[in-house]
């Protein structure tokens, strides 16, 4: 019978447990990640008229969004102990040559 009743108190004390491991929200950091993708996708459309330079235009971009790309590298250094694999710029030609191929992703 107490083993029972143990088994049955360890039963409850891990289901009580479960939404705790279970955290339906972002990781920190997820947020900085997304306003670098966000920056990127809507500055490239007002600074790519498709006239100017693809290197002019990613040198522009990056420059308008380097804030972004340092909180969003900070958050992937925290998050995985690694730093960002893709420069500011080589991020910001990959954003101006996704546009203007039209396979920019919202």
């Amino acid at each position: 019978m107490r083993t029972r009743l143990s088994r049955i108190f360890l039963t409850l004390a891990i289901i009580a447990a479960t939404p705790g491991l279970c955290d339906p929200a972002p990781p920190p950091g997820a947020a900085d990640i997304r306003a670098f993708h966000e920056c990127q996708n809507t500055e490239v459309r007002k600074l790519d008229d498709g006239r100017r330079a693809e290197d002019l235009v990613a040198k522009d971009l990056a420059a308008h969004c380097q804030k972004a790309y340092e909180a969003m590298s900070a958050a992937l250094l925290r998050m995985f102990g690694k730093p960002a694999w893709m420069s500011n710029y080589d991020s910001s030609v990959a954003a101006v040559q996704a546009n203007r191929n039209g396979k920019l992703v919202p």
